[in-house]
């Protein structure tokens, strides 16, 4: 269990890195013509 563990960790890493990074840039996307049509009203 702990080597199954050492092996999929770097895996599950780059996972949650690219899922965050999409999330962020999905949330930035988002806000982004928001703040731009608050700025124009």
């Amino acid at each position: 269990m702990l080597w199954q563990y050492e092996a999929g960790a770097p895996t599950f890493s780059i996972l949650i890195t690219s899922m965050a990074a999409a999330f962020i840039s999905l949330l930035f996307f988002a806000i982004l013509p928001m703040l731009q049509m608050g700025l124009a009203i």
